[in-house]
């Protein structure tokens, strides 16, 4: 389940994709208090910020397929949220930028 510091993250992509997005407002009208997100409820705030949520299982490797889908939030196995910003490969040398809230 995201914590719902994960939220200015989702406020941060919307934003960089030019959508209006506003975290007090996402507080206010999905009553988002300390406790965990779910995933459901998660997804649906994403898509109604106007995001396209498309979850699936990626390797390390297929990262690199997002194609234009970045900044992306990620769930790494250990169950925490990330944030990625970017997939970079240097002389063979791949490199992850990785952000937790």
């Amino acid at each position: 389940m995201p914590d719902p510091k994960i939220l200015d993250h989702l406020v941060e992509i919307a934003r960089f994709h030019g959508l209006p997005a506003d975290r007090k407002r996402l507080d206010y009208e999905y009553s988002v208090g300390t406790e965990p997100l779910n995933d459901t409820r998660f997804r649906r705030m994403a898509q109604d910020l106007g995001l396209v949520v498309s979850p699936r299982a990626l390797s390390w490797r297929r990262l690199r397929g997002l194609g234009n889908a970045y900044p992306a939030i990620l769930l790494l196995p250990s169950g925490r949220w990330v944030l990625h910003l970017m997939f970079e490969s240097k002389e063979f040398r791949p490199s992850v930028l990785l952000c937790q809230p």
